[in-house]
């Protein structure tokens, strides 16, 4: 289900970082608008805003076995057979070419990328 208050902050994460701004900038902007974090803090942090990034249900998949426990501690998984994915599971906030080009961006921006 999509909640349309949410739904709008979740677009402008994606379109303010589509559009170059840093996590930092985006987190000001949130707190600017007066949106609190997902734990109800008036600053969001660097790593929320990335994970939001990141996740792919936003553009209606889902993703299951992301991760798994090995000797009691949840690890990722990067075993891409033990993974199930269900495209198109539920209705998009972020279109598909939105959320692929900030995959690239946020690839880019990372230092461990760079040459």
């Amino acid at each position: 289900m999509v909640y349309p208050a949410e739904a709008i902050y979740v677009f402008h994460i994606f379109e303010r970082f589509a559009a170059g701004d840093s996590l930092g900038k985006i987190s000001a902007s949130l707190a600017r608008m007066g949106v609190l974090s997902p734990t109800g803090k008036e600053i969001w942090s660097k790593e929320t805003i990335s994970k939001i990034l990141n996740n792919e249900k936003y553009c209606g998949n889902v993703v299951l076995g992301k991760t798994q426990f090995k000797n009691g501690v949840q690890i990722t998984n990067n075993d891409l057979n033990t993974k199930t994915v269900m495209m198109s599971h539920h209705p998009a906030i972020i279109a598909k070419d939105l959320f692929e080009l900030v995959q690239t961006e946020k690839k880019r921006r990372c230092r461990s990328y760079r040459k």
